[in-house]
This record gives structure tokens, C-alpha cells and sequence, in this order.
């Protein structure tokens, strides 16, 4: 999250919306992690291992997180 993000329109500080980001990035991290894990595992059942960063990128928001 940037600095841009704790400020209002008015360009005031704005703790509750900073506080909705931080949220809402918690639950897209642990979405994140959770699925690096899985194609990490499913890569392991076949024998394979992952050696390069995984891009993931959510169809609803176009965010890439890598």
C-alpha cells in the first residue's frame, strides 16, 4: 500500500480507509499464498518442483502479484 493510500480526496489523512485497504490486501495475500502452495503441491505430485517466481493475476481486479 503507498503513501497515496492514506489520504482522502481532500488530501487528509483517512485511517479508516487505510484500514479497509490493509484488510482487503490481507485477504487477497492469503488467496495468494494459498494458491502458490497448491500449484506448488501439484507440482510435487508429478514430480516436478517450481523454479522460477509464479505470476498470478486476479481475473476480477487485473492485479498482478508476483
Amino acid at each position: 500500500m503507498g503513501d497515496d493510500d492514506r489520504y482522502n480526496t481532500e488530501h487528509y489523512r483517512d485511517s479508516t480507509a487505510s484500514a479497509a485497504l490493509r484488510h482487503i490486501e490481507a485477504d487477497d495475500l492469503e488467496r495468494v499464498k494459498f494458491a502458490i502452495c497448491a500449484m506448488k503441491g501439484v507440482a510435487k505430485i508429478f514430480g516436478f518442483s517450481v523454479g522460477e517466481r509464479i505470476v498470478l493475476i486476479d481475473l476480477k481486479s487485473g492485479r498482478a502479484y508476483r
